[in-house]
């Protein structure tokens, strides 16, 4: 079993989740740090083969203040929970239609397209598939 810090209130897989995490807690009124970026997450058990190159311990978020983990934590849940929900909305949505700004057709997406960008399948040209 691997000991956390009681300030730990993440772990993520690569430098860049657990910079977006940081910075998500920072906004929030939660100041909050990567630990051990230089070394992506510790040498201890450092897995060259990895596909991302880090540690098997991971790479820690910290939050500066012990008193703001269980807040940071809650606000990090709630995020997730709420990353699922629409996720799970998408897949349960009909079809969407989308008009082409560069040729003006109209195309058929799958729900779970929407709300994202993709090659207009008349012209080729990007296309930004509504909500």
């Amino acid at each position: 079993m691997i000991y956390r810090d009681p300030k730990c209130v993440h772990v993520a897989d690569s430098l860049s989740e657990a910079q977006s995490v940081a910075h998500f807690l920072s906004g929030l009124g939660f100041p909050a740090q990567v630990m051990n970026p230089a070394t992506l997450g510790g040498l201890l058990g450092l897995t060259w083969a990895s596909r991302t190159g880090v540690s098997a311990t991971g790479l820690e978020v910290w939050v500066d203040d012990p008193a703001h983990a269980e807040p940071a934590l809650q606000k990090l849940q709630t995020f997730e929970a709420e990353k699922t929900q629409k996720v799970a909305d998408k897949a349960t949505k009909g079809p969407v239609e989308a008009e082409c700004e560069e040729c003006g057709k109209c195309s058929t997406f799958p729900a779970a397209e929407r709300d994202s960008t993709q090659d207009c399948p008349h012209c080729g040209a990007y296309m930004d598939v509504p909500e």
